[in-house]
């Protein structure tokens, strides 16, 4: 894959904070990007979205190996990056920051790059320090997933609000993750009680 090499090439010298090559970052939101059946438009920008982090690379060079919808969007993909939240935003510039986020809606394939990206970040938060942890998982939990609802992006929510909590209110998460894992069998068993009782009604319903 084209996209694959360029993007390698760009970050074979680049390690995340989890010691891993850059480049896994960027297949594992291309993956993320596969769950929601995303375009090969989509999987390819996100797979050369931080290629810009590497100054030897320009707009320019995406443009001559590939196309000119890859580089647009990946050009405004960046732009997301400089919108940056605080913490101690009031309400009223957290609003304002999310109407700015929304005003470089160009194409639906921005905010699906930006959106896989997140998850991946989310899922990886454990190697960052506590106070960076809080501000991403906060500033997700006040702009993206506001976003992420409105595009019914259902496939990914769970899992985000899920995250969030965990690195927002990490003693609670703990807490209620001990409740949860105490009592994982039982609930699975009801579960699947409840599932077999809801087909067993439906399959009289369609015999009727």
């Amino acid at each position: 894959n084209k996209a694959f090499l360029f993007s390698y090439d760009a970050h074979k010298n680049h390690y995340r904070k989890s010691k891993e090559p850059y480049i896994t970052h960027s297949l594992n939101t291309a993956l993320n990007l596969t769950k929601i059946e995303a375009d090969d438009v989509s999987i390819i920008c996100w797979l050369l979205h931080d290629v810009l982090d590497n100054k030897s690379y320009t707009i320019e060079n995406i443009k001559s190996n590939f196309w000119e919808e890859i580089a647009k969007i990946i050009l405004w993909v960046k732009k997301l990056w400089d919108l940056y939240y605080q913490t101690s935003m009031t309400n009223k510039e957290v609003q304002e920051l999310r109407k700015n986020l929304v005003m470089v809606w160009d194409d639906i394939k921005i905010f699906l790059v930006k959106i896989a990206d997140r998850l991946h970040n989310l899922q990886t938060l454990d190697f960052l320090p506590k106070e960076k942890r809080y501000r991403i998982a906060k500033e997700t939990e006040e702009i993206y997933i506001p976003i992420v609802n409105f595009l019914s992006i259902w496939e990914y929510i769970s899992e985000i609000h899920d995250l969030v909590f965990k690195y927002t209110n990490e003693k609670e998460y703990i807490n209620l993750s001990k409740i949860v894992w105490k009592k994982y069998d039982f609930y699975i068993k009801k579960i699947w009680e409840i599932h077999d009782l809801v087909k067993k009604e439906l399959q009289k319903d369609w015999l009727k």
